[in-house]
């Protein structure tokens, strides 16, 4: 998995469209402080073609998260937001109460 930081936020959310009408596939819990979110994006780099994301969420604060057999409800309309405020990174679905805020996030492209 490669880091995201926060230079390179604005960047990674323009290339997937900020997840718009993506589909949030599957949240992986490792442990109390590391959580992983799936979903399938459209990536602008590569012609818009579906890809899966992986995010990883390591040193996780605060979490409100769902059940993955609700997954399929999430309206991903809006897509979703993530935000550093020099120490965490905040991450939310725009149409969802699902957010979490840790101290760092990876990720990983996919096949659909």
């Amino acid at each position: 998995m490669k880091p995201l930081s926060k230079s390179e936020l604005e960047n990674f959310l323009e290339r997937f469209e900020y997840f718009k009408d993506g589909e949030f596939r599957n949240i992986e819990i490792t442990s109390p402080k590391d959580v992983t979110f799936t979903f399938a994006v459209q990536d602008s780099s590569r012609g818009y073609d579906w890809i899966s994301i992986q995010l990883n969420f390591s040193d996780v604060e605060e979490a409100s998260l769902l059940n993955n057999s609700d997954l399929n409800l999430v309206d991903m309309t809006d897509g979703i937001d993530i935000k550093n405020n020099g120490t965490l990174f905040a991450f939310d679905i725009k149409n969802s109460t699902c957010q979490i805020k840790s101290s760092s996030i990876k990720y990983e492209e996919g096949q659909f």
